[in-house]
């Protein structure tokens, strides 16, 4: 799907710093301040026991919900694509469900309608949200509840213009494949908005982007399929007020019309020769793994352990409910760098086979760098990060609260000469451009949400 002229002009303008927008910044702190004020979310750990509607399945042995929906926490066993063996639980949520944006036009300028909405896991409890955020059980009503807020713009699509449509991965070390539907619907009227929803430029949710944990895991992962790489360079050329900018625009403006050949051979090539994916287990049967009334945890060592809660929201389709979350054991490490020097600056990226990747391996960020499956941090990256030289972007971005507690992971995005690299690159890296990386994220199961959540935040 191509962007049509009005829309690249008005999503360009969108990225205007000096762009009229609907709200200013005061505005927006307000309404946010005001959410906050509203916002009363009660999350209490306890037992599986007392866990209502859940229990461990004897026939499968995983930990299910009583009405058999929802999702399950299920032992998964066998090796990764590139052969690296795997025992762990996983979260197994088969259905595919809505991270949507709506935008619409006002005096000419793309604006995108998010929510501050509130999420157990989340730290703090409110952050800006998709206009829908719903899996298939939510928004079917399974849970019994009321009906999404705007749903019915994503399930009668016909008569609106598609910015983008495809299927993404969730955190394939955590979920076994499991995709979302990311899709960004412009629509010519302004429908009757709730309070928990505001119209913001594309400039504006970056400049949010910049403040810790504010800017969901599902917003940022919807943002990086935006198809920028449409925008005419003329356009784009008109915001470039710094060097950094200009490079951005460069990389983004680079001509390769489709991923380089060698890539998508390389994929080609480890997808048909991996070995047979990881298969669910009963939890039993992963012997460093103890389920007891507290939590499913590690015996020795593990990235994460799944507790128990009790939940209640103001405001949410259902006030209340009980649910496992995935807790990490410590924060993680993203980092993307910005190749310079070059005639076209690239970002070095590397494949990464995770255990629940729905299709073997993905293209990963440079650094991803998790408790128990550290990143060996080249001596250059390592210099470069705790000298801040070169730091485009520092800030703690957190996971989605609907599946996991408290979770946030140190983002970085780092300028780097590529005289620092090493020559050849390590097997499964690859220098690629914006555009590159901005065409590979309208197709389905290429970058993992790491890699698109570190690209959300790159500022044109």
């Amino acid at each position: 799907m191509s962007l049509s002229h009005d829309s690249a002009k008005a999503l360009c303008r969108s990225l205007d710093p000096l762009a009229p927008a609907l709200l200013n910044t005061e505005e927006i702190s307000s309404w946010l301040e005001e959410r906050r004020r509203c916002c009363t979310m009660q999350v209490k750990q306890v037992p599986l026991a007392t866990c209502q509607g859940w229990h461990l399945d004897e026939d499968s042995g995983a930990i299910c919900h009583n009405s058999g929906g929802f999702f399950r926490i299920q032992g998964l066993r066998g090796e990764c694509a590139d052969g690296t063996p795997c025992a762990q639980p996983v979260i197994v949520q088969p259905e595919i469900g809505f991270l949507g944006l709506i935008c619409h036009d006002f005096e000419g300028i793309t604006h995108f309608l998010v929510q501050a909405k509130a999420e157990p896991g989340n730290c703090p409890a409110l952050q800006l949200s998709p206009t829908l955020q719903a899996t298939y059980s939510n928004f079917t009503r399974r849970h019994g509840g009321k009906k999404p807020p705007l749903l019915d713009y994503f399930l009668e699509q016909l008569g609106h213009e598609i910015i983008c449509d495809v299927l993404q991965s969730e955190q394939n070390s955590r979920f076994y494949r499991k995709r979302n539907r990311n899709i960004v619907i412009k629509i010519d009227e302004e429908p009757e908005l709730p309070d928990t929803h505001r119209w913001l430029t594309l400039h504006q949710l970056k400049m949010l982007l910049r403040q810790d944990n504010l800017v969901n895991m599902d917003t940022r992962t919807v943002l990086s399929c935006l198809p920028l790489s449409q925008l005419p360079e003329s356009m784009l050329n008109s915001l470039a007020a710094t060097d950094l900018r200009q490079q951005l625009i460069a990389s983004l403006c680079a001509q390769n019309a489709s991923p380089p050949a060698e890539l998508t051979s390389y994929f080609a090539q480890q997808r048909m020769f991996a070995p047979p994916a990881p298969q669910p287990v009963p939890l039993a049967d992963l012997d460093n793994w103890t389920l007891d009334e507290e939590s499913l945890h590690a015996k020795i060592g593990a990235a994460f352990e799944v507790r128990f809660f009790e939940v209640a929201i103001e405001g949410r389709e259902v006030s209340a409910w009980c649910q496992p979350l995935v807790a990490p054991t410590a924060q993680g490490l993203l980092g993307l760098c910005l190749i310079t020097g070059g005639d076209v600056p690239k970002f070095l990226v590397r494949a990464r086979a995770e255990p629940g990747c729905f299709d073997g391996l993905e293209m990963g960020p440079s650094v991803q760098s998790e408790p128990d499956a550290p990143d060996v941090l080249e001596p250059w990256f390592v210099e470069r990060l705790t000298s801040g030289k070169g730091v485009i972007y520092d800030h703690l971005l957190s996971e989605e609260g609907g599946r996991f507690y408290q979770d946030h992971n140190r983002c970085v995005v780092l300028s780097v000469p590529a005289s620092a690299l090493p020559s050849p690159l390590p097997e499964g890296s690859f220098l690629l451009s914006y555009h590159e990386l901005n065409a590979l994220s309208r197709l389905n199961n290429y970058l993992n949400i790491q890699l698109r959540s570190l690209l959300s935040t790159l500022e044109i």
